[in-house]
């Protein structure tokens, strides 16, 4: 589902999705069960980083992604 290299994945504290973050500048949302692409939240116009640039809150309601556009995305 991404254009470059994937650089964070995440699970949800409940399993139920993934979150991905990858150098093609996008943040991904994806069924865990399944495999299937869910969202792609608006963001960053540059790379989202490293293994720790994508994070789910500690109940899973929002995603947290920060790139190297000097943006955090909520």
């Amino acid at each position: 589902g991404h254009k470059d290299s994937v650089r964070s994945v995440r699970y949800s504290p409940n399993a139920e999705t993934i979150v991905s973050g990858s150098y093609d500048k996008t943040v991904k949302l994806w069924e865990a069960q399944t495999g299937l692409f869910i969202h792609t939240p608006k963001g960053h116009t540059d790379t989202v980083r490293t293994v720790r640039t994508v994070r789910y809150s500690p109940i899973g309601r929002h995603i947290v992604s920060e790139s190297q556009d000097k943006t955090i995305r909520i």
